[in-house]
């Protein structure tokens, strides 16, 4: 019985040891995807890193609470795809100041000319507005969002952009 016991206590060590060296994994992981945003050269490598750490932020908050200012940083890229991907993984890592990050990427939004860019800053502003609990963001953002669906030059982009105001309205065409 005995013997049963200590091969159950070894057997949960193992696993709380294993769970501790995963979570320390996915810190180390975030700072390498942090790096890379800042320091690469390559604006895929930057657009990946911006992407890898709204993953992460989903996971545990946490992990990327110490790159929202890198994040926030990446919105005024030289490169679009960048641009994008930094506002779509500030939308989705829910960041502690909200209004601040909504009012960065409605700004970079509002004067955004490339459309790589447009589809992760529109999901972004929802997104921050949305986990903001703010309903003056909210209707702000799709303010925003309806004055660019005005503007669409085809169906195609008109479509997205409904579909970035449906995720923010829940659901429902307003």
């Amino acid at each position: 019985m005995k013997c049963y016991r200590l091969l159950g206590l070894s057997s949960l060590l193992m696993v709380l040891v294993g769970f501790s060296v995963q979570a320390e994994t996915k810190e180390e992981e975030a700072k390498k995807w942090a790096t890379d945003l800042v320091k690469a050269k390559d604006a895929k490598t930057r657009a990946k890193a911006a992407e890898e750490l709204g993953k992460l932020g989903t996971i545990k908050r946490t992990l990327t609470t110490p790159y929202t200012k890198d994040l926030v940083n990446a919105l005024k890229d030289s490169d679009a795809r960048v641009r994008g991907a930094a506002a779509n993984a500030l939308g989705v890592i829910d960041p502690d100041d909200k209004k601040t990050i909504f009012d960065k990427i409605h700004e970079t939004l509002k004067n955004e000319k490339e459309n790589a860019a447009m589809q992760g800053l529109m999901q972004g502003l929802a997104d921050t507005a949305r986990l903001s609990g703010d309903e003056n963001l909210k209707k702000q953002a799709l303010m925003t969002l309806r004055e660019l669906q005005k503007k669409a030059t085809d169906k195609a982009e008109a479509k997205r952009i409904q579909a970035v105001i449906l995720t923010l309205s829940g659901g429902k065409k307003n």
